[in-house]
């Protein structure tokens, strides 16, 4: 296979390690790395729509304009973690983008936890270890027609941060996987070729075989199902039991009278676990029934 094409400024000291490690097929062959960068997907929706092909992938070691969802900062310090934004031209429709973000975050969690990094999914985007976020997931769409949708698929890890890289407000709430996982092996090159051909053969198995796969394993990981939880969605605001996920990905919350809610789009905040408490609840059959059909 072809080494990956580089428009880094330098990549000399780049290339040989994730030359070694690097699978894709597509994804990850054409890499624009920059030292530090307002924002990856600002810059890989300039060249999205000056044509670049799908999966390219802008890289940066540090971000001075990083976003998350709800335009929320994204705040990580200069070349201890993994912010990058692929470019994806799909054959899907422009109202699917968003079930993109939680397959995607299956695929960064199999690749992580094959690294021993005990990472469970926050509906819709975060990742989480230990209960505290060690990443995040923000799809946005850059241009569709009849044919394909572009779009740029923005992923941070936290790979070597420790407890004082994060701002005051956040070392209870954000971890990295070196806290994690303090006697991992972890190179931030060998785990950015592990997530770039994982993204790869997840978005390839969803193109031949459909979700159910990948459905499994966001439920298996789900850190959100089973937990009671507070919904910030367009202009309302409620609580309940995170009961499942509809066909489309929305998060199913069970309310008084045993009403069963759809969120599509909104903001989740999980109450806190007891301390004998796990999260990623399996579902007893009478709710699994009632969430069935969405």
């Amino acid at each position: 296979m072809n080494a990956p094409c580089w428009l880094s400024p330098d990549p000399s000291r780049l290339t040989g390690s994730l030359d070694a490690h690097l699978r894709s097929r597509a994804i990850g062959r054409m890499i624009e790395h920059h030292p530090s960068l307002g924002s990856t997907s600002d810059r890989a929706r300039e060249l999205a729509l000056a044509g670049a092909p799908h999966g390219l992938v802008v890289w940066a070691d540090e971000q001075t304009r990083g976003r998350g969802r709800l335009q929320r900062s994204w705040v990580s310090p200069p070349g201890k973690d993994l912010l990058f934004t692929v470019v994806l031209r799909m054959r899907i429709s422009a109202a699917s983008v968003a079930a993109l973000t939680p397959v995607i975050g299956v695929a960064c969690a199999r690749s992580l936890r094959r690294l021993d990094i005990p990472v469970e999914l926050k509906w819709p985007n975060d990742l989480l270890a230990e209960d505290r976020k060690i990443g995040g997931i923000l799809c946005e769409l850059a241009a569709a027609d009849e044919n394909e949708s572009c779009v740029l698929a923005g992923i941070g890890v936290n790979i070597l941060s420790q407890p004082e890289d994060f701002p005051p407000g956040l070392r209870g709430k954000a971890t990295s996987c070196i806290i994690a996982n303090p006697s991992a092996a972890l190179d931030r090159l060998h785990i950015l070729a592990a997530l770039l051909r994982e993204l790869e053969l997840t978005l390839d198995e969803l193109s031949a075989a459909g979700d159910e796969a990948i459905r499994r394993d966001a439920i298996r990981w789900s850190a959100t199902l089973g937990r009671m939880v507070e919904v910030d969605a367009m202009d309302e605001h409620f609580s309940g039991l995170a009961a499942g996920l509809a066909a489309d990905w929305s998060l199913l919350v069970e309310t008084g009278n045993q009403a069963i809610r759809r969120v599509r789009f909104g903001d989740v905040v999980h109450a806190r676990l007891p301390d004998h408490a796990e999260s990623g609840a399996i579902l007893p059959p009478s709710q699994e029934k009632k969430t069935a059909h969405g």
